[in-house]
C-alpha cells in the first residue's frame, strides 16, 4: 500500500487532543521519545509547533521565524489550501469534473500567515527555537541522499519521506494527524476561541473551526463552566 492509499484509508483529522503523555502513547512527547533519530524529532517537533500541511511545512526556512523568552512568531508562512470560488453573474460556477471533491469551481490564492507560538507550557518550544537557531541549511526540513546518509542542504525534504518519518513513529499517526492536534491543543491548553483559530489556520471560513471544537465537546464544557472533565 503507498502512503497515498494509507492517508486516504484512515480518517483525515485525528483525535481529540491527547495530551503531552498518554496511557496509549499518543502525546505528543510519546511521539517525540519515539523517535530514532534526529531527523524524526525535527519532524514531529516542526509539525506540532506550527501546525502545517506537509507542503507548507517543507517549504519552512529558519529566517521566517523570530525567537524572544516567551514566544516564537514565523512570518509569511505560506498557505497550501486557500481557494477563493469562481463567479459568473455573482453565481458560483458549479464543477465539471465529477472527480473533484470541491462542488463548486475554485481558485487556488497565493496566501501567508504568522504562525504564533506560545513558550509557556509547551515544552518541544525549546527543541524548535534550537533546530531554527542552529539550522545549517536552507529549509528546515531538508533533503537527502538516496541513501538517507547525508543531508542536501540546498534542497527540501520529500514528502514521502517527511511521511515515513512521521508513519516511523507510530503507525497510528500520519502528518496531517499532527496538524489536528496542534489545533486541539490551542482550543483545549491554549484556549483559543473559534474565531481565533479560524485566523491562526488562516481557513476561509468557521465550519472547520467548528468540526474541532464538536469533537472535543470544549465550548460546550466552557458554557457550563465545566473546565476538566473524565476522559
Amino acid at each position: 500500500m503507498s502512503w497515498r492509499e494509507d492517508r486516504r484509508s484512515v480518517k483525515h483529522h485525528g483525535l481529540p487532543w491527547q495530551g503531552w503523555r498518554n496511557k496509549s502513547r499518543l502525546g505528543i512527547l510519546d511521539l517525540y521519545d519515539k523517535a530514532h533519530t534526529e531527523a524524526q524529532q525535527a519532524a514531529i517537533v516542526i509539525l506540532f509547533e506550527t501546525g502545517c500541511r506537509v507542503t507548507e511545512a517543507l517549504a519552512l526556512k529558519p529566517e521566517m521565524f523570530r525567537i524572544n523568552e516567551e514566544s516564537i512568531v514565523g512570518y509569511n508562512v505560506p498557505v497550501e489550501k486557500y481557494y477563493s470560488y469562481v463567479k459568473e453573474d455573482g453565481e458560483k460556477v458549479l464543477n465539471d469534473n465529477p472527480e473533484l471533491n470541491r462542488k463548486f469551481k475554485t481558485l487556488s490564492k497565493d496566501v501567508v500567515r504568522q504562525v504564533f507560538i506560545r513558550r509557556k507550557g509547551n515544552p518541544l518550544s525549546e527543541m524548535f527555537a534550537y533546530l531554527i537557531e542552529n539550522c545549517e541549511t536552507e529549509y528546515l526540513l531538508p533533503a537527502r541522499s538516496k541513501t538517507y546518509s547525508r543531508v542536501l542542504p540546498g534542497d527540501m525534504m520529500t514528502r514521502q519521506y517527511l511521511y515515513k518519518l512521521i508513519r516511523g513513529l507510530d503507525n497510528r499517526v500520519w502528518p496531517h494527524w499532527v496538524r489536528s492536534q496542534t489545533i486541539s491543543y490551542l482550543i483545549e491548553e491554549v484556549g483559543l476561541d473559534p474565531y481565533a483559530i479560524k485566523l491562526w489556520a488562516s481557513w476561509s471560513s468557521l465550519e472547520m473551526s467548528s468540526e474541532y471544537f464538536k469533537r472535543g465537546g470544549v465550548e460546550l464544557g466552557r458554557l457550563m463552566k465545566v473546565t476538566k472533565w473524565a476522559v
